[in-house]
């Protein structure tokens, strides 16, 4: 996604304008080692944006997110990263959807060996190093589920190392 002449736009007009188009189209995201997550719904918080560094800027926000990974429907919601950058100061804005911690949630729950096919998975992300999940299983023919919901946690020791799955 890219905006205006980089020369002209302040980031934060950039940012206000590219977060719109990316709400409004949201992209497929690749999943290390798994399926591709499939938004069908992204909405931003209002962003903080880092200090410029070599073109680019971070931008730090809230997220809300739905998408397809496999056969399961995911609804997230959780801080998360963008990168605003230019390849130049002439150059026009552009909007990348990093998502690390979107995506990484996704990689890990696309591996899960679930006890039953997994209908939905429901993801809050309470900090950097911690996220609630909420697990929901297929239905019957009669509509019910087969199995009661399960709650999982997923924890880190910090910002980009791998999750790992708890009760």
């Amino acid at each position: 996604m890219t905006a205006s002449c980089g020369l002209l736009q302040p980031p934060m007009a950039a940012l206000a304008e590219l977060a719109q188009r990316l709400e409004s189209a949201p992209p497929a995201l690749p999943v290390a080692g798994g399926p591709e997550l499939k938004l069908s719904k992204l909405h931003l918080e209002p962003p903080r944006l880092a200090p410029e560094e070599r073109g680019s800027v971070r931008v730090d926000a809230v997220i809300w997110a739905e998408g397809q990974v496999g056969g399961a429907r995911l609804v997230f919601h959780g801080p998360d990263e963008l990168a605003l950058s230019r390849a130049s100061v002439f150059a026009r804005w552009q909007l990348d959807p990093a998502l690390p911690n979107l995506r990484s949630i996704a990689a890990l729950l696309a591996r899960r060996q679930a006890p039953l096919p997994v209908a939905a998975w429901a993801v809050g992300l309470t900090d950097q190093r911690e996220a609630e999940i909420r697990e929901e299983y297929a239905r019957d023919g009669a509509g019910r589920p087969v199995r009661a919901a399960q709650r999982l946690f997923a924890r880190r020791a910090a910002r980009g190392e791998p999750w790992e799955l708890s009760r």
